[in-house]
C-alpha cells in the first residue's frame, strides 16, 4: 500500500482482542506480536500482505494453484461466525497461512451462509466466485515468532519468525464483511 502502515484505532488492541481468545482456544497462550510499519516487512512477505485485494487470490496467485481450507475451530453468535483456520494448497497441503476471521453474517448474503458454516472453501474464494466485490483495509502489520500452536498447525520451527496482518474486509460502500487476522506461514 501506498500508505504504509496504519495503526489507529487501537490496532494493538484490536488484534489482541480477535486472536488472544481463538490462540487459547488452540491450546496456546496467545502470541506476542510486534506491530511493524508496511516497510519493515521481509521482502518475500510484503507483497503477500500489504495490498487491498484478497488474500486468498493473492496466495493462490503466489502458489499458482487453488487453496484448501483446514477449519481448526469455529463459533457462532447471533450475527457473527467466527473460525480458526490453516489455508493449504491444494495439490499438497502445504500450509500457507493461518487464520482467524470473524464474519459479519448479516452483511453477506442468507444463501453463502451454508458455505460459510461448512468452511470447505476460503473467505476470498467464496466472495470472488458469486462476484462479490470487496476491498482488503489493512489496519495493522505484525511480527510473532512461531509457539507450539503456530509450529503446530503451520508446519513451521518453533521459534521461526512469521508475519501477519490484521484486516478488514469491506464492499464498495463501506459496509464490513469481516475481520480477519491472517498470518504467512512461507513465502
Amino acid at each position: 500500500m501506498a500508505d504504509g502502515f496504519r495503526c489507529g484505532d487501537g490496532a494493538a488492541a484490536r488484534l489482541a482482542a480477535l486472536l488472544g481468545p481463538w490462540w487459547r482456544r488452540l491450546g496456546g497462550e496467545p502470541p506476542a506480536c510486534t506491530l511493524l510499519p508496511a516497510d519493515a516487512l521481509p521482502p518475500g512477505v510484503r507483497p503477500l500482505l500489504d495490498h487491498r485485494g484478497s488474500m486468498t487470490l493473492t496466495l493462490e496467485a503466489h502458489w499458482r494453484g487453488p487453496l484448501t481450507v483446514r477449519l481448526l475451530a469455529g463459533a457462532e453468535e447471533p450475527g457473527t461466525l467466527t473460525r480458526a483456520s490453516v489455508l493449504r494448497t491444494a495439490d499438497g497441503g502445504v500450509p500457507v497461512e493461518l487464520a482467524v476471521i470473524r464474519m459479519a453474517l448479516p452483511a453477506l448474503p442468507a444463501d453463502l451462509h451454508g458455505a460459510l458454516r461448512a468452511a470447505t472453501i476460503p473467505f476470498g474464494r467464496l466472495l470472488a466466485d458469486r462476484g462479490i466485490a470487496f476491498a482488503a483495509e489493512p489496519v495493522a502489520f505484525f511480527r510473532l515468532e512461531a509457539d507450539a500452536v503456530a509450529a503446530g498447525h503451520g508446519a513451521v520451527a518453533p521459534g521461526t519468525p512469521l508475519h501477519g496482518r490484521l484486516n478488514r474486509i469491506v464492499t464498495p460502500d463501506g459496509v464490513t464483511l469481516c475481520e480477519v487476522v491472517e498470518i504467512v506461514l512461507r513465502a
